[in-house]
Parts: C-alpha cells; sequence; structure tokens
C-alpha cells in the first residue's frame, strides 16, 4: 500500500498556450487539479501527500506572473480551510 506520494506540477502554462488562453488561466487551474489528486489521496487512504510546486525556476518569472501564483495559492487556502480541517489536511512548508 502506498502511504506516501510526491508529484511536482507541470505544465500549467502549456496547458494554456495550447488552448490559446493566457498562462494565468492555466494556473488557475492547479486548485482545481489539487483538489482531485486530494480527493483520490484520501480514496485510496494515502496518508501523505507532498507537492513540490514553487521551484527555482519560478523566482525567475516576472514579479507580476509570481503574485498571480502566490495569489492563486492564498485564495485556495482560505477558500477550502474547511474542507481541509474537515479532511484531517495539514499543510507544512
Amino acid at each position: 500500500m502506498i502511504t506516501h506520494l510526491a508529484i511536482i506540477p507541470d505544465g500549467n502554462r502549456r496547458w494554456a498556450r495550447e488552448r490559446g488562453l493566457p498562462d494565468g488561466a492555466g494556473h488557475a487551474q492547479a486548485p482545481t487539479v489539487l483538489l482531485r489528486i486530494l480527493d483520490w489521496c484520501i480514496d485510496k487512504q494515502i496518508k501523505y501527500l507532498t507537492v513540490y510546486c514553487f521551484s527555482s525556476d519560478n523566482w525567475k518569472r516576472s514579479s507580476e506572473e509570481r503574485a498571480n501564483l502566490n495569489a492563486i495559492a492564498i485564495q485556495f487556502f482560505t477558500d477550502f480551510t474547511d474542507w481541509f480541517l474537515k479532511n484531517d489536511i495539514r499543510f507544512v512548508a
């Protein structure tokens, strides 16, 4: 049985560009995908999930794009705090 899963999300900008959307549209999809992954982990009784979601390469992006990524993360944690608590999900940065 898997008890710990680690993922490195990649391709949000590529996903958006392939659809003729701005990069930010790809980033905006990340919370939806992460929730699906969290649900899957709960269903499979995977106790630990490590998500490496901000690499050193991200610091090379524009300050506007970095601010957008941070805003998405803050909104995600704010919007789903109750869901995280209900499902005993804890975050460590």
